[in-house]
């Protein structure tokens, strides 16, 4: 595993379980060119493939999605797939 797909796997992580500590941490070590790369990215989770702010969202962690959206300027429009009362969304 290289050190980007290092860090996408633990920033999506400690998104979904709302590690907002953590996540802070791993965000502020990542140059600033490569951290929209990062945030924007989908992340294949079992029938899930969605970025870190939809995980965070999806599991309720307010701390963490405030984190991304006020200190990271994470981009609401990317797209990925969740799962919602067992049906797959797309978008």
């Amino acid at each position: 595993m290289d050190l980007h797909q290092y860090l996408l796997r633990n920033i999506y992580e400690a998104s979904r379980e709302g590690i907002a500590i953590t996540l802070e941490m791993l965000l502020n070590q990542v140059p600033q060119e490569k951290l929209q790369n990062l945030l924007d990215t989908p992340v294949e989770d079992g029938p899930l493939k969605c970025t870190s702010l939809a995980i965070a969202a999806l599991n309720g962690h307010e701390t963490v999605v405030n984190l991304l959206l006020t200190t990271f300027s994470c981009n609401i429009e990317s797209e990925g797939e969740v799962q919602f009362d067992g049906n797959i969304i797309s978008g």
